[in-house]
């Protein structure tokens, strides 16, 4: 097994071990933006603007932390809180209860949300835009659980059979997550 890098010719790169010079050359898996859907994000969104009710038919498919994006997660968490309020979550609520957060600047401001609120004409497709979220939620968490496989793999530590165990596991969390998204909707 070759202790350092060699160039083209055989000869061994001095003081270069292997992996610096193997991370030199790019990877495109690691270049590329996970899998995610901002449109159908800020159309779910606007589709519980448009009608509240929509939350019963999306709070057991998704859960905030499916967003992709941070301003995303934080308006749903907004919405979770005013309905369990029974408070109506609308344009001036959310952001009344965003400001009361200091996160209403974080989002992009009050011109942001209004931005949102044009983003679904109707609240019809509320449920199909909430499984594209999930969706991509879920290959996300692929991405991150193949990721650690991956590493559990190239530390080459421990029993080969624990290793296959740990990834059977991880591989049954990311689906039973995906099985099962949010026991209680109001927890959040």
């Amino acid at each position: 097994m070759r202790s350092g890098s060699f160039n083209r010719t055989g000869n061994q790169m001095a003081g270069v071990p292997v992996s610096q010079t193997q991370s030199r050359k790019s990877d495109p898996l690691l270049d590329r933006t996970p899998p995610h859907d901002l449109d159908a994000e800020a159309s779910l969104l606007s589709a519980i603007f448009i009608n509240n009710d929509v939350l019963f038919d999306i709070t057991d498919i998704l859960t905030p932390d499916e967003f992709y994006k941070g301003a995303h997660k934080k308006i749903f968490r907004v919405i979770l809180d005013l309905a369990s309020q029974e408070e109506p979550a609308d344009l001036v609520t959310v952001a009344h209860a965003l400001k009361q957060k200091d996160e209403l600047e974080s989002i992009g401001g009050a011109a942001y949300l209004a931005s949102i609120s044009d983003a679904a004409p109707v609240a019809v497709n509320a449920v199909h835009y909430a499984r594209i979220i999930q969706g991509k939620a879920s290959l996300r968490a692929m991405i991150d659980t193949a990721s650690k496989i991956i590493q559990r793999c190239l530390e080459d530590k421990g029993d080969v059979a624990d290793i296959i165990d740990f990834a059977e596991s991880a591989i049954f969390q990311v689906s039973e997550k995906k099985s099962g998204a949010c026991s209680d909707p109001w927890e959040n």
